[in-house]
């Protein structure tokens, strides 16, 4: 009886949030299904897929428990699949990432050593088409002094890294909503300020880099730099704990936010009067960088900066 107990409270559902991934589910799935720990369910929210993932899910992988909900992104999909999950522990994955076959095994063992601990989450592999890149080891990168500061300022915690109670989740009200990006960092954040954590050393997770993946591209760097502004609004407002926490250091993290956005639309053809906007915020904040003085100059030649952007790049790389 005592065993049966201990099984239910170690319960995992599996979140798979899911927009036209019929090229990855599969093998994201597969994945899932090879785990040496027992799995409560695998719950998959197709998020208004066009491309017929949802069948081929249906199809190749019964056990599955697939929702259909109409275009919540990523945090609503999440939030809905947790809604709809009875497991004890939430473990999330993107459609088109891979678990290595051991990650909610040793992530469980963590967890039944330290009963106390909220959320556990492991080291991950980056994989684009320039090839696999381990990410700096969090260890020393994010658990090293004040998790909440070093989540803030560096991310890279990694939503398919993570498994953490669900009584956790419910109790922080999930993922929000309002946020199409950062909505993952702004959770951990709190995640980290309200409960313990820890981290496996081991590399547990494919995180791959795709052409449809969030974090690429133009718009999703305008996505990147409104979101980033609107997660500082909430942060003060809602969570001034947090706010004090953090707050010497938003003046970079806006900066950061300003860069990035418009090297993206420099670099991926987007709009160079954006790009010229987004650089001039950042200067404005204080961002006095050679790198983002020359892009600024690069943006106000349009077309012909771009052109010069990308014979700059390759004179460095033949350098190199």
């Amino acid at each position: 009886m005592n065993n049966d107990k201990e099984v239910f409270k170690h319960t995992v559902s599996v979140i798979v949030p899911m927009f036209n991934a019929v090229e990855f589910i599969e093998r994201c799935l597969s994945s899932v299904y090879s785990q040496t720990y027992s799995l409560h369910e695998v719950i998959v929210v197709d998020d208004g897929s066009s491309d017929g993932s949802g069948l081929l899910v249906s199809d190749k992988f019964p056990g599955v428990s697939l929702f259909s909900i109409s275009n919540k992104g990523a945090a609503g999909a999440r939030n809905y699949g947790v809604k709809v999950s009875s497991g004890n522990f939430i473990a999330f994955i993107d459609a088109d990432d891979v678990w290595h076959k051991e990650k909610i095994a040793k992530q469980m063992q963590i967890f039944r050593n330290q009963p106390s601990l909220g959320m556990v989450f492991s080291n991950h592999y980056f994989i684009s088409p320039a090839g696999v890149r381990p990410c700096p080891e969090k260890r020393e990168r994010l658990m090293k002094g004040d998790i909440v500061r070093n989540i803030f300022e560096l991310s890279g915690l990694g939503t398919p890294t993570v498994v953490i109670k669900k009584s956790v989740f419910v109790n922080l009200g999930g993922f929000d909503e309002r946020l199409v990006v950062g909505e993952d960092d702004n959770l951990w954040i709190r995640v980290c300020n309200s409960f313990e954590v820890d981290l496996v050393d081991d590399y547990l997770v494919d995180v791959y880099w795709t052409e449809s993946s969030l974090s690429r591209g133009p718009e999703a760097a305008k996505n990147f730099y409104e979101g980033g502004r609107l997660h500082l609004d909430i942060l003060r407002v809602e969570q001034p704990e947090i706010f004090t926490k953090v707050e010497d250091l938003v003046k970079t993290h806006y900066q950061r936010t300003c860069f990035s956005f418009g090297y993206y639309c420099v670099k991926n053809d987007g709009d160079m009067r954006m790009a010229r906007d987004a650089f001039l915020k950042g200067i404005c904040a204080g961002d006095l960088r050679i790198r983002t003085l020359l892009y600024l100059i690069i943006s106000l030649f349009g077309e012909k900066g771009r052109r010069l952007q990308r014979l700059v790049r390759r004179v460095v790389a033949f350098r190199r």
